[in-house]
């Protein structure tokens, strides 16, 4: 038979209970490193503990005693501290994880994180109110900081977005006269010109050209925020559609074969969504293999809150290692003399799937084609999209 093990019975004859409710009290009051008070029904200190009394710069816990909020916070806090301790009386009910700011004297702030709960007698009468409070002052320094970071990286952004429409505009006059004039010397004065002199102006036109290109390009990647719409439910069917109406004369000079599944309905901007599609397509047939016919598969599927859509190639694929490069703006993996291009298509697309609340990541070999997937969330209401 186990043998079993009496409990020790608590003290008694005379003897110290360590367990009775003062020296409990007691103890919790010296050792507990949040700020704990009893206050009367006016509002005034009856009891504090060691970490409260530390926290008004007083060392002896009696010079608490009888003392109230207006006696070492500024009016406004202290007000508003004795307004939510008398409805707790008043009502019996709790203030449960409140955040208060704590303006003293000296002009300091600092921030707590109260409950304050209703006192009551033996007769379940309430006599006042007790609290307890956690120092969160660096939390919300944190805080500040994070939203004032935010707010200045929003400014800078929008700022840089500016610059870039303006810069772009005022560079697209001199841009066309550039090259106007260059064309009138070549209409006017060719039989003038050798061949080293009609060489070095088709250099120029060219520069100009893939310059003007750069510039609209750049156009596009601002303005996917400075002159985005406003979100509205979209079918992606009807978009996906006009995407490949757009592409049309380059997927019919490919022979290419493009197919796809059935397409959701999104909140979104009908427009970005359309050139989406048509820059992922696009390259699809643009790095195709030489020789081969270009083949292009859109899906979408329902994973948990989202909508991921995949356009899948049968292209020259990309080498794992530069899959973050790609995404960036005039990133680019082959020469101009390979293929077209500024650099910019997939930094766009990166730019308006962010803008969507999704992501967007490709998946490939080199030699083995690859599929651009992006996300969109599924839900359907607008108050719970992100903002435009």
């Amino acid at each position: 038979m186990t043998k079993k093990t009496k409990r020790p019975l608590p003290a008694g004859n005379g003897a110290e209970d360590p367990f009775r409710d003062r020296n409990l009290l007691r103890t919790i009051l010296e050792t507990i490193p949040d700020k704990l008070y009893f206050k009367d029904a006016e509002s005034r200190f009856v009891r504090n503990s060691r970490a409260h009394v530390k926290s008004f710069g007083v060392d002896d816990p009696a010079d608490l005693v009888g003392k109230t909020d207006f006696d070492f916070f500024s009016d406004e806090h202290a007000r508003q501290a004795f307004e939510d301790e008398q409805r707790i009386i008043r009502t019996g009910e709790p203030l449960i994880g409140i955040e208060e700011k704590e303006t003293w004297p000296d002009g300091r702030v600092t921030w707590a994180s109260s409950t304050k709960m209703p006192l009551k007698d033996e007769k379940g009468e309430v006599v006042g109110t007790f609290g307890i409070s956690r120092d969160i002052t660096r939390q919300k320094e944190i805080e500040l900081e994070a939203k004032n970071l935010t707010a200045a990286l929003k400014r800078s952004n929008q700022e840089l977005e500016e610059f870039a429409s303006v810069a772009s505009h005022d560079l697209q006059e001199p841009l066309r006269m550039i090259s106007g004039y260059l064309n009138l010397i070549v209409r006017r004065y060719q039989d003038r010109l050798d061949q080293d002199g009609r060489e070095f102006i088709a250099f120029a036109v060219d520069g100009a050209q893939r310059m003007q290109v750069m510039i609209d390009d750049l156009l596009s990647y601002s303005r996917v925020t400075t002159l985005g719409k406003t979100f509205s439910l979209i079918e992606t069917e009807a978009v996906l559609q006009r995407a490949l109406l757009n592409l049309k004369v380059a997927v019919d000079e490919a022979g290419a074969r493009v197919i796809h599944g059935a397409m959701p309905a999104v909140m979104g901007d009908a427009r970005q969504i359309e050139r989406l599609f048509q820059n992922l397509i696009g390259n699809g047939l643009k790095y195709r293999r030489p020789g081969d016919v270009p083949e292009i598969q859109i899906s979408a599927d329902k994973k948990d809150s989202d909508w991921v859509f995949s356009i899948r190639d049968n292209g020259i694929g990309i080498d794992p290692k530069y899959f973050d490069r790609i995404f960036g703006i005039f990133q680019r993996l082959h020469t101009r003399e390979q293929y077209s291009g500024t650099g910019i298509g997939l930094a766009v697309c990166k730019k308006t799937v962010e803008r969507h609340g999704g992501r967007i990541w490709v998946e490939s070999e080199e030699g083995k084609g690859a599929t651009f997937c992006f996300t969109i969330p599924a839900g359907l209401d607008p108050a719970k999209r992100p903002a435009p």
